[in-house]
């Protein structure tokens, strides 16, 4: 029942991923940073955290070798080592791997500069990269200086060169506002 039920699932993702590509073929990228272009349509991947593991390697392949450049995953997701091997299956396939635009989203267990870039570093492990496109803080912390430190471990990896742009996912307008009012950067997206 489980392979009946998993070979549905990749059956729907090879449809959707077919789909989606056809589509996005036409779209433009958006310029979210000085020399950093993003994929107007990104294949995102489900959170895997009850460890179903549902083919996010096979997905993240298929999608590549269909013509889609833009991966969107997080560490909460617990899939990133998958996501890594569907990478690296359609490299040795023939992908340029500098053609794959790889988005994280880090939730550091707590609000400090330290265990942003430590998050960073993680993000990366899971992934086997040495830098990704884009890390986005995943959603905000409780209070402006959680938010603060966070983004100033954000900016931090990015000097670092673990990333080539940084921004936030889930931020009110009000959170970004209290993120700006001391002079800082501006984050790439939310």
């Amino acid at each position: 029942m489980e392979a009946a039920a998993a070979a549905l699932s990749l059956m729907a993702a090879v449809s959707a991923a077919t789909a989606v590509a056809a589509a996005a073929a036409p779209l433009p990228p958006f310029t979210i940073a000085p020399g950093v272009e993003m994929p107007a349509v990104n294949l995102g991947h489900p959170d895997d955290s009850g460890g179903k593991r549902t083919n996010e390697a096979a997905s993240t392949e298929l999608w590549l070798s269909l013509g889609g450049s833009g991966i969107d995953t997080a560490a909460d997701y617990s899939n990133q080592d998958q996501v890594a091997i569907g990478i690296e299956t359609a490299v040795a396939k023939g992908l340029n791997h500098t053609s794959v635009f790889v988005t994280t989203k880090i939730s550091p267990s707590d609000c400090s500069q330290a265990s942003a870039v430590a998050a960073v570093q993680a993000d990366l492990k899971q992934l086997k990269r040495s830098t990704v496109d884009l890390v986005l803080h995943h959603f905000p912390c409780r209070n402006a200086a959680g938010n603060a430190a966070i983004w100033a471990g954000l900016l931090e990896a990015q000097r670092m060169g673990l990333a080539r742009a940084v921004g936030v996912s889930n931020y009110k307008a009000s959170d970004l506002e209290k993120l700006l009012e001391d002079g800082a950067p501006a984050p790439a997206v939310n």
